[in-house]
């Protein structure tokens, strides 16, 4: 309880120090007693800190919407998604023109046609994979809606006691509604880059979309922290202290983190990415925990820390998930064969003995690590699997991997098998996976063609597989026979270079013959 006589100590002690709020300093206005003998005064200052924290509201809830513009686009997608499930729908999806004309324009369409798949260039120099039609009308609005909220909203008065004129308040309201929009993104860029990922199995969107949003969330974050920056740094200027800012930890911690920021965007380059994948994802990790902590010590004493600890706990969250995912596989999985199907075109496969709690589905994939010193032990890649499990009575359980070299690693290893005596060679791995989600809807269709290409064959081929063994449990469970069904119109297709191929996938095509398909 607070004493009747602890209130007239502290108003006498108060009275002491009074301050004029026309001569205020107004730095230390908050920890200084003020007179209230002109209340004009009093009022106008509370109008201005009225509006300085109404600012910083405003900017925390623009932040949130942003966080709900996303959790809109995947429920809507979802929705979407949830809806083709149903073979009630089928027909719509396939022959209603409206449908048909917005996925050849804009779901499935290339922003730009030949730069899809292919990585786009400028000055020769490999930049990034450009996002399809329906992702950059995602991003656009994103994008958008960030900058509305970065230049929008402002109340800014012909005088004000704490900044003084328009453009100190204008560079002030900025520079916080800007660096609080940055902070608010950064469980957006977890969420979205992640490898365990619940919201990839309920909006249906393929980890590739994830991570084309996960690098356009890092540039605009990385645009508002620049413009958060750049306007704190000119409302500095104009006051005076920018040189004796340098002599404080957060400015200084702002910079550091800033500049590790810009090295995360710059090494995430496709061209920089590619000259090796390894070293930009062990580098990213150590840049993306420096970062995070620079972010803690610059707001250390000035608030929003909710923001990095959301993201710190998401972060270290899906790497546990990722430690549970190979303990569940058996950690160093023994008795795993590398083995050349072909030298005319070259290729090797990856055959691991099928962990007991190992769950696949097609079009799945997982990483692994080689643990054999002369492979890079320490590197992890991810590769689309075959799980023979299903389609075989009795007889080994694998995980199949079909790899065509080209370099690193895989190079590496087909060069090793050519020197070992029956072309394989067995070694120990870590399985990390499976990732990815099934594609359920697939099984409404009566007729249906499935392509594949050269050596990414593995999944097409695994669907094929599935949907032909459904449909023989279905037939058996209605007395009918497969040929008698309507999903008798049941084809794959398999587009090859040479014969020769033939050897990659060899005992997977048989298993394809033995259940008659086309």
């Amino acid at each position: 309880e607070v004493s009747y006589s602890y209130i007239i100590e502290t108003h006498i002690n108060g009275s002491l120090y009074l301050t004029n709020p026309d001569v205020i300093d107004v730095h230390n206005f908050l920890y200084k007693p003020i007179s209230i003998e002109n209340v004009e005064s009093v009022m106008a200052l509370n109008k201005e800190y009225s509006i300085y924290f109404k600012n910083l509201s405003d900017s925390s809830d623009h932040g949130h919407r942003t966080i709900i513009y996303w959790l809109a686009v995947l429920s809507i997608v979802g929705l979407f998604n949830f809806i083709k499930n149903f073979k009630i729908f089928n027909k719509i999806f396939l022959t209603n023109q409206l449908v048909n004309n917005f996925r050849g324009y804009i779901s499935v369409a290339n922003t730009v046609p030949k730069y899809h798949l292919n990585p786009y260039n400028f000055m020769n120099i490999t930049f990034t994979l450009l996002p399809t039609c329906l992702e950059t009308i995602i991003i656009v609005g994103y994008m958008l809606m960030c900058s509305y909220f970065m230049f929008s909203d402002y109340t800014i008065l012909s005088h004000n006691h704490l900044y003084g004129s328009k453009t100190i308040q204008l560079y002030r309201f900025i520079a916080d509604r800007t660096g609080i929009l940055a902070f608010i993104q950064l469980p957006l860029l977890i969420v979205f880059g992640g490898r365990n990922n619940i919201l990839i199995n309920l909006s249906g969107l393929p980890y590739n979309t994830f991570i084309i949003f996960h690098k356009w969330i890092s540039r605009m974050m990385f645009i508002l922290a620049f413009v958060h920056a750049f306007t704190y740094s000119l409302f500095a200027l104009a006051r005076g202290s920018f040189k004796q800012n340098f002599s404080e930890a957060y400015w200084n911690y702002g910079i550091m983190s800033l500049s590790i920021c810009l090295a995360i965007l710059v090494q995430s380059i496709y061209y920089l990415r590619n000259l090796s994948y390894e070293i930009f994802f062990k580098l990213h990790c150590i840049l993306v925990i420096a970062f995070l902590g620079g972010c803690l010590l610059h707001c250390w004493k000035i608030g929003w820390l909710q923001w990095i600890y959301y993201t710190s706990i998401l972060w270290f969250t899906d790497r546990f998930l990722r430690i549970i995912h190979v303990f569940r596989n058996g950690f160093l999985i023994k008795d795993t064969e590398l083995k050349i199907v072909s030298t005319k075109d070259p290729t090797f496969k990856i055959l691991i003995p099928k962990p007991k709690y190992f769950k696949s589905f097609p079009g799945c994939y997982v990483y692994i690590q080689i643990f054999d010193f002369k492979f890079n032990f320490w590197e992890s890649h991810p590769f689309t699997i075959f799980d023979n499990s299903n389609f075989i009575d009795n007889g080994q359980e694998y995980i199949v991997i079909c790899v065509k070299p080209k370099k690193g690693i895989t190079d590496k290893i087909y060069k090793f098998l050519l020197t070992q005596e029956g072309f394989h060679y067995k070694v120990r791995l870590i399985l990390e996976g499976p990732y990815g989600h099934h594609i359920s809807n697939i099984k409404n269709y009566d007729n249906l063609m499935i392509c594949a290409g050269g050596n990414g064959v593995p999944g097409p081929c695994y669907h094929a597989l599935e949907l032909i063994l459904s449909y023989s449990e279905n037939a058996k469970e209605t007395n009918l026979s497969t040929n008698t069904r309507k999903f008798r119109n049941y084809m794959f297709v398999w587009v090859i270079r040479d014969s020769e191929s033939l050897r990659w996938y060899y005992d997977e095509l048989k298993l394809l013959l033995n259940m008659n398909a086309q």
